[in-house]
């Protein structure tokens, strides 16, 4: 990582207001601001969003955690294990191994 980010930086204008590392890969999103009484798109040349309004007041929108999670349900077959199958709209799916068609619910499948 070290070496990574002292080769990365060479090539950086400076200042660098943002630098992010995800995951395995490595990318680079060029996406040049500036600001001049609102934020420009530098690449457009065009604002980037309206100004906004002088009476803003950002402590009027709520923070922190949201109030709902993600959960991610494993598309095994509850019953052998092998693989289930299905397009990525299918409302069920099936496992080829032992003949069974499966639909989520909130316990798992």
């Amino acid at each position: 990582m070290e070496i990574f980010e002292s080769r990365f930086h060479e090539e950086l204008p400076e200042p660098v207001f943002l630098q992010n590392y995800v995951g395995e890969t490595v990318s680079l999103i060029y996406s040049p601001f500036y600001f001049d009484k609102n934020i420009f798109d530098a690449v457009l040349n065009a604002p980037a969003g309206d100004a906004p309004a002088k009476n803003f007041d950002e402590a009027q929108f709520a923070g922190g955690a949201p109030d709902w999670k993600m959960d991610f349900l494993p598309t095994l077959c509850p019953d052998c294990g092998w693989n289930l199958e299905g397009e990525k709209d299918a409302l069920v799916l099936d496992c080829q191994n032992c003949k069974s068609a499966w639909k989520p619910g909130k316990n798992g499948f």
